[in-house]
């Protein structure tokens, strides 16, 4: 009987342990889990901050482009503004709409 009740101790201790460990790895405030994904998150931020750095880097040689040369601003006056110079023609072109015939 005593070894009955020594294997019962060592599997309920046993039991216990795992148990504490499950819920530290898996539903703890700071469990692995939850670092994993902190991690993911951590990393996806860091790229959309890489991506908006390089945009901004961007944007702002295009602003200084456009303060400092003169046929960069006529460039964009004609093909964004469509604004023309004086006695000039503009000829604009359209795409037919290709319609399905079923």
């Amino acid at each position: 009987m005593g070894k009955k009740k020594k294997k019962k101790s060592r599997f309920i201790f046993y039991l216990i342990f795992f148990g504490i460990i499950a819920y530290i790895v898996f539903f703890d405030q700071a469990s692995y889990l939850n670092l994993f994904k902190t991690k993911i998150q951590h990393a996806r931020i860091k790229n959309q901050l890489t991506q908006c750095q390089k945009e901004n880097f961007d944007m702002k040689e295009k602003n200084e482009n456009l303060e400092t040369n003169p046929k960069t601003w006529e460039q964009y006056a004609r093909e964004k503004l469509g604004m023309q110079k004086i006695g000039e023609k503009v000829y604009r072109f359209y795409e037919k709409m290709k319609f399905n015939s079923y």
